[in-house]
């Protein structure tokens, strides 16, 4: 998994905006999927990084071997999205940034270990 470089300060400083660019909203919406929430707008971000610490905290112990494969259709659109890559991101927010590449990489340990249950249980 990607190395979370995501600091309380930062999540902060992205919860003072009203109204973050495009990018940097699209990273949280990514990030709510993941989280379970149902509501995926910036106001509800936000309130999902209200208390910096508890957020870092879910992040950092999310339970990747039990990420549901519903995910993945989920995030296919965001993650395939024009311009939803780290290297994008950073110029906006470099918090952002390493959320993208935490949801990239989860992402891709979910594919891969669906991709492995399939060929698994194919019939021999």
């Amino acid at each position: 998994m990607a190395c979370l470089d995501v600091t309380k300060r930062d999540l902060q400083t992205l919860k003072a905006l009203n109204s973050p660019p495009r990018d940097i909203a699209v990273v949280f919406q990514a990030v709510a999927i993941i989280l379970g929430q149902k509501q995926t707008d910036w106001g509800s971000c936000k309130k999902l990084i209200a208390i910096p610490d508890n957020f870092l905290a879910t992040i950092r112990d999310y339970d990747i071997d039990n990420a549901p494969f519903s995910l993945l259709k989920k995030l296919d659109p965001i993650v395939g999205g024009e311009g939803f890559t780290p290297e994008n991101i950073v110029k906006k927010s470099a918090c952002a940034a390493s959320l993208c590449e935490w949801v990239i990489s989860l992402y891709c340990y979910i594919r891969d270990r669906s991709e492995g249950i399939a060929v698994t249980n194919e019939p021999v």
